[in-house]
């Protein structure tokens, strides 16, 4: 019963993968910064490197769809016997997961020249990070304030009178940490909840983050954008320039191979230019 369920299913995995085994000699590559698309150059360059693993795992599959039937119709002991090896015989299929590093291979040019990218992404992560430690640090204090004994009520003990009003049973530790994480961070942004100062000191606390935020939260918003704009002006540049290259070889009948050659130095120029300033930098 299990394998004639999933017999559906099965063929139209094979047929997919099948397909997807054609569909192979028409992939074009990047060479020498330029996508391959002539059939000849792309067949023999699926031929000399993923075909054979490919059309191994396609024929498995159907050599596994067609034992189905003779698991289906195998005896009761022989049937749960074959059945065990043929669920042996489907992990080899988990082989496709090559795939995962044949796309990053297949990626190297992209990742190159995205490196922009992820220098502006890395800079933006900082700095969310570190309002997050900031904010870890405020709610922090601000708890510690609010479970001073002496300080009278607290926002501590509206919190908790308020949750065993509406639960019945005492709030957790990590209940009072994440409301107080929620406070801290309502204080860099417009939004608002329902935990408010209780006594002088927690309102004086509070207003002293209220005059840190004013100052902090304009200088992570402002560094975010300056460092999204230059990225864009520096990706533009770029592109225009790369745009005009190959309007000018194009314009002067170049030879492909020699386009081809020109963009890759072109692009690893660029490259070595970019690495070489950010080492200056550091």
């Amino acid at each position: 019963n299990f394998v004639g369920t999933n017999s559906h299913i099965d063929a139209l995995i094979a047929v997919v993968w099948s397909l997807d085994l054609v569909l192979g000699f028409f992939k074009g590559f990047v060479q020498y910064g330029v996508v391959e698309l002539r059939l000849s150059k792309t067949a023999w360059a699926y031929l000399t490197s993923w075909f054979p693993l490919d059309l191994s795992l396609v024929l498995l599959d159907w050599i596994l769809l067609s034992s189905t039937s003779m698991v289906a119709f195998a005896g009761v002991p022989r049937g749960a016997k074959a059945l065990r090896f043929w669920r042996l015989f489907r992990m080899f299929r988990f082989l496709r997961f090559y795939r995962v590093q044949r796309f990053l291979l297949g990626s190297k040019f992209v990742l190159q020249s995205q490196v922009g990218v992820a220098m502006t992404a890395g800079k933006i992560s900082m700095w969310i990070v570190g309002m997050l430690m900031l904010s870890h640090l405020i709610a922090c204090f601000w708890y510690l304030l609010g479970t001073v004994p002496s300080a009278g009520p607290s926002w501590v003990w509206a919190t908790r009178e308020r949750y065993m009003q509406y639960y019945g049973e005492e709030p957790g530790k990590w209940y009072f940490y994440f409301t107080a994480l929620h406070w801290s961070l309502t204080q860099f942004t417009p939004a608002s909840m329902e935990v408010t100062p209780r006594n002088s000191w927690e309102r004086a606390y509070n207003l002293l983050i209220i005059f840190i935020s004013v100052v902090l939260f304009p200088t992570f918003l402002t560094s975010i954008t300056n460092n999204v704009t230059t990225w864009r002006r520096k990706n533009m540049a770029f592109l225009e320039a790369k745009r005009n290259l190959a309007q000018y070889l194009q314009q002067n009948r170049i030879s492909l191979e020699l386009s081809m050659r020109i963009q890759s130095l072109v692009l690893t120029q660029y490259c070595n230019m970019t690495s070489a300033k950010r080492i200056h930098e550091q």
